[in-house]
């Protein structure tokens, strides 16, 4: 079955950019009615747990440039991100996706994870749960968001 990728760049607060793809439902006639406002639901649930600008998305035809400034602090660097680990419900393997420019502020005590039963790690959980498919195209389920410094 052909899967449909969400997929964006983000700037940092130094002006570099990164990119990442969720793969998501397949579009179909039943998903185009609401594929609008799947996509604003997760960038709000990215926007939740990231201070980076998303400047760019796509999403099968559409390839909208969006904004162009930068985030309005040094905090938000590409190089610091959300790794967000998740599973195939059906096949049980693992995948994971980032998201740069993490907002770090999120993260309580010794923690380098997020706290998904609540605020904005559970908005997000929630979000790409709803959109986004393995890529076998599988249901998801978030596992785990963590703050790694770097591209793994």
């Amino acid at each position: 079955m052909p899967t449909a990728e969400y997929r964006a760049s983000m700037l940092d607060y130094g002006r570099e950019t990164s990119r990442f793809t969720i793969v998501a439902a397949p579009l179909t006639a039943l998903t185009l009615v609401t594929l609008g406002a799947d996509i604003a639901a997760l960038e709000a649930a990215i926007a939740g747990i990231s201070g980076g600008t998303i400047t760019r998305h796509q999403f099968v035809a559409l390839d909208d440039a969006i904004a162009s400034d930068p985030p309005g602090s040094p905090v938000y660097q590409r190089e610091n991100k959300y790794t967000v680990l998740y599973e195939d419900i059906d096949t049980h393997d693992h995948f994971r996706v980032e998201i740069p420019c993490a907002n770090l502020s999120l993260l309580s005590g010794h923690s380098e994870d997020l706290d998904l039963t609540g605020g904005p790690g559970l908005a997000f959980k929630v979000a790409f749960q709803a959109f986004a498919r393995s890529p076998q195209g599988g249901l998801t389920v978030v596992e785990r968001i963590h703050f790694t410094g770097h591209n793994l």
